[in-house]
């Protein structure tokens, strides 16, 4: 697997607001209540993931919930240490804020939905929590947020750089897996494993909303960063800065579809598409996990958004 060139952009589930969440802090240690201290924080986030996360991660973060056999897309081992989506190099750990993110937004086609019903404070502490399973974290205690991938200004987009974007594709050997058009039906998409030895779910770059966001910045940071736990690589170094923004521009001109809803509900139907809006296996996720869907009916204000407004 690591001699082959493959290029695996993860496309059912963007998130669902794909901006990164501000930290206002150097390490990698945010939270938003300053007063209180890391074992309450803890035992807050021990509580949280028993109630909320454990009955598709496992009661000890081995993605063997008792629902996780209903996915085709797996719930995270978070014991692993291993996390898709990041802001960080390959190899290292991603900074709370990330995960935070993940917590917060969801993952765009699966059944993780995002947890707004829970307060603020809550999501932070489930992070320390989750990060808890793995030993990798106590191994990396502190990050700087410095050490994050940057992303550089976006240039200008011209068919120049379409067409460039497609040759790099090509010759980078993305269509082995994703197929010459990207619909996820290359010659090497049916044998690829994750490192847990699951089919990986191959992506329609042909369509939105994609797992890691659908925001140009969004597909940059997944070339630089790859997808740990996948045969999708990193390729930072092996293409230049062009290069890169090139393929951003070939993806996002070739996204001109969008998967269909899960309820059968159009967009915008009777008011209720922007809310009901749900693809994938999100209709599982929802099924699972009924604060989380009622939040996101409610307009992203559930009983969670409204206390920590209050405050």
């Amino acid at each position: 697997m690591a001699s082959k060139t493959v290029l695996i952009l993860p496309s059912l589930l963007t998130i669902i607001a794909v901006t990164f969440v501000p930290v206002s802090i150097r390490g990698d240690n945010p939270s938003s209540s300053g007063d209180i201290d890391r074992q309450s924080r803890l035992d807050l986030g021990k509580n949280v993931y028993e109630q909320h996360c454990a009955i598709c991660h496992g009661e000890n973060g081995d993605g063997n919930g008792k629902e996780a056999h209903r996915f085709r897309t797996k719930p995270t081992d978070l014991t692993r240490g291993e996390y898709k989506f990041k802001s960080t190099y390959p190899g290292s750990l991603p900074f709370s804020s990330d995960l935070y993110r993940s917590v917060t937004e969801g993952v765009r086609g699966t059944g993780m939905l995002g947890q707004i019903h829970l307060t603020d404070e809550e999501r932070w502490a489930v992070v320390e929590h989750m990060k808890s399973f793995s030993p990798r974290f106590q191994e990396n205690p502190v990050r700087l947020l410095e050490e994050g991938v940057v992303i550089p200004k976006l240039p200008l987009k011209t068919p120049d750089m379409i067409s460039l974007g497609a040759q790099v594709y090509r010759e980078a050997g993305c269509d082995k897996c994703h197929g010459t058009s990207g619909r996820g039906d290359g010659l090497s998409a049916l044998e690829l494993r994750d490192s847990r030895e699951n089919p990986v779910q191959m992506p329609d770059l042909t369509r939105t909303p994609r797992k890691m966001g659908d925001r140009s910045e969004d597909l940059y940071r997944i070339l630089v960063t790859g997808v740990e736990g996948t045969p999708m690589p990193s390729y930072k170094g092996a293409l230049d800065e062009s290069q890169l923004w090139a393929v951003v521009y070939y993806l996002e001109s070739i996204a001109t579809g969008r998967y269909g809803n899960c309820m059968a509900m159009p967009k915008g139907s009777l008011g209720m598409g922007r809310m009901m809006d749900m693809v994938g296996e999100e209709c599982i996720g929802m099924q699972i996990d009924m604060p989380a869907a009622r939040a996101k009916m409610m307009g992203r204000r559930g009983p969670g958004m409204m206390r920590s407004m209050r405050k």
